[in-house]
């Protein structure tokens, strides 16, 4: 049986480390080595959790967590509205060059037009 009180209390000290060195990268004095330490405490309760729950768990509640957060159906309908958008973007991509091109056709031939009217 998985005791989650332990599970929570290690995540929460993993939180204040975070924390910590949150603060500490973003204060004046950056000191590289209590950077790598809070990191590597980081890493070892990371560790710890991997170890009480194992890894077919960890699996298990990350699956728990994008199920409620429904984030892969987020993901797919912003994949998808991208996608759609691409299209139209492209389609009136296409269709301006073509607008453009005939507007200096037009006015290419309007020059030499004029052109001729000058010189006759």
């Amino acid at each position: 049986m998985i005791n989650w009180a332990d599970i929570n209390l290690i995540q929460k000290q993993k939180l204040n480390l975070q924390i910590k060195l949150n603060e500490l990268i973003n204060s004046g004095d950056k000191s590289v080595d209590e950077i790598n330490e809070l990191k590597a405490e980081i890493l070892y309760l990371d560790k710890q959790i991997a170890k009480i729950l194992g890894s077919n768990e960890l699996k298990r509640v990350e699956e728990l967590k994008n199920k409620k957060s429904s984030k892969d159906e987020r993901n797919k309908k912003a994949y998808f509205a991208l996608k759609d958008k691409y299209k139209k973007i492209s389609k009136m991509k296409v269709a301006t060059e073509r607008m453009i091109n005939l507007i200096e056709q037009m006015q290419n031939n309007d020059i030499k037009e004029t052109e001729k009217i000058k010189v006759i």
